[in-house]
């Protein structure tokens, strides 16, 4: 996860910096001006309100992994895009609480998927 060309480092959040109830010092403005790898785990994560906000900071084809029940084979899909087109390939599906969303540059340049 770490060999993206932006950024070599990876962080991992809960997202709590999109909620305006939330005075933490680290934002998700101060997070994604680093351009690293960004993991989110699913609480407070609206990805409707995300994405718009992860454009601000990185390119419009940064890669981005919606991954589904990791780890349950018969469960697990992996919805990929980029921060341009992730929203309409994710539709109106109802993603479970079960998921993480990968955003950075990594996925692209390193691992065929994208």
């Amino acid at each position: 996860m770490t060999f993206g060309v932006e950024a070599r480092s990876a962080i991992l959040t809960n997202g709590a910096g999109l909620r305006p109830e939330y005075q933490g010092a680290d934002t998700l403005v101060k997070l994604a001006a680093s351009r690293s790898l960004v993991v989110f785990f699913p609480m407070h994560v609206d990805l409707k309100k995300l994405v718009p906000e992860l454009r601000g900071h990185y390119p419009a084809d940064t890669p981005v992994a919606v991954v589904v029940e990791a780890g349950y084979a018969a469960k697990e899909r992996v919805i990929r895009g980029t921060l341009e087109t992730i929203l309409d390939k994710l539709g109106e599906q109802d993603i479970p609480f079960s998921h993480l969303v990968y955003v950075g540059d990594f996925l692209k340049d390193h691992w065929d998927i994208f």
